[in-house]
């Protein structure tokens, strides 16, 4: 049986099947072609090295969704904001932590971001078997479902301390996103109000809302450079329109108004995703977005979300903090 069969195509293409696989490249690139592929896999085996030496070398491992242009996810580690915990922590991509790692007697925090959904489930059983000789903690994680599918919550027996970003879910205690504690809140907070609204979008979910909406001042979560950047552009502004799940979360904790909008999918699904439902401070929707303005007399702004949201965590970290900071 042959190994690969090779077959020359009119414009001088040279066609390799190998394993099923199609690998198709020009001649006259193949040198640079090849040294991308080395410089990838050099890159990806440096990664996992130094992951290993950070799981072995670090009291704390902070597990999420690290390697992401997504300023929400990027944002959204508990280690980032607690002192005691951010000096003895390695920060671990959930894709990316080694299958064939096993730690022992270390404290490892899963959260948070939307890491109970399909994509992750694999990963996430990988964490959830460490159990056994180490304290699991999930911290603020939740759901995360595209338009139209549903989930819920995973029972989490084993874990040393669960808390979950999903309000009343009547499975496991409620813990919102530890951005809350971000002193960024405090520094903006208080910022005149000149623009009416403004636009938040999810990159992924929003050409349609971008082309109708194109006279509002607008940003997106993956063109946001920094954190800093996304809440002075929300700061000044009174009603947010937004797709963005830390989108509506931030802008809730700034004290604004906030319309959610629907997410569109490549193949022009229009919806919402789970996770909005489970908000504790439930935003308006309004589907057809060219209509948002009939929904502004029905937002309400939730002065005591920040203070909330910030307590919660507080209390979530006293509860951990014998085990973290022994």
């Amino acid at each position: 049986m042959k190994i690969f069969s090779r077959k020359k195509t009119e414009n001088s293409r040279e066609i390799f099947f190998f394993n099923t696989r199609i690998l198709s490249y020009e001649k006259k690139h193949s040198a640079s072609y090849w040294k991308k592929i080395y410089d990838e896999k050099i890159s990806r085996l440096q990664r996992t090295i130094d992951d290993i030496n950070s799981i072995h070398n670090s009291k704390i491992i902070n597990v999420w969704q690290k390697d992401t242009p997504n300023q929400g996810d990027i944002n959204c580690a508990p280690c980032l904001y607690f002192p005691e915990l951010r000096k003895n922590a390695s920060y671990i991509d959930i894709s990316h932590f080694p299958q064939s790692v096993e730690p022992r007697n270390k404290i490892i925090i899963v959260g948070g971001g939307g890491l109970f959904q399909e994509y992750f489930a694999k990963d996430m059983q990988k964490l959830y078997s460490l159990a056994e000789h180490n304290k699991l903690i999930i911290w603020a994680a939740g759901l995360d479902n595209y338009v139209g599918a549903t989930s819920q919550l995973p029972q989490i027996s084993n874990a040393f301390k669960v808390g979950v970003r999903d309000y009343e879910n009547g499975i496991h205690p409620y813990v919102p996103c530890a951005s809350c504690m971000s002193t960024l809140f405090d520094q903006f907070r208080n910022t005149p109000e000149i623009h009416h609204v403004k636009l938040y979008i999810h990159g992924d979910y929003s050409q349609p809302i971008v082309r109708d909406l194109h006279h509002l001042p607008c940003l997106s979560n993956r063109q946001a450079s920094s954190y800093h950047e996304i809440i002075k552009f929300m700061s000044n502004a009174e009603i947010i329109l937004t797709n963005s799940y830390h989108g509506m979360y931030w802008a809730t904790l700034l004290g604004k108004k906030v319309i959610v909008l629907p997410w569109i999918t490549k193949n022009n699904k229009i919806g919402f995703s789970e996770k909005f439902k489970t908000f504790k401070y439930q935003p308006v929707y309004c589907e057809k977005w060219l209509q948002y303005e009939s929904y502004i007399k029905e937002t309400t702004a939730y002065s005591q979300a920040l203070n909330e949201s910030r307590k919660a965590n507080i209390e979530f970290f006293e509860d951990v903090k014998s085990v973290i900071c022994k």
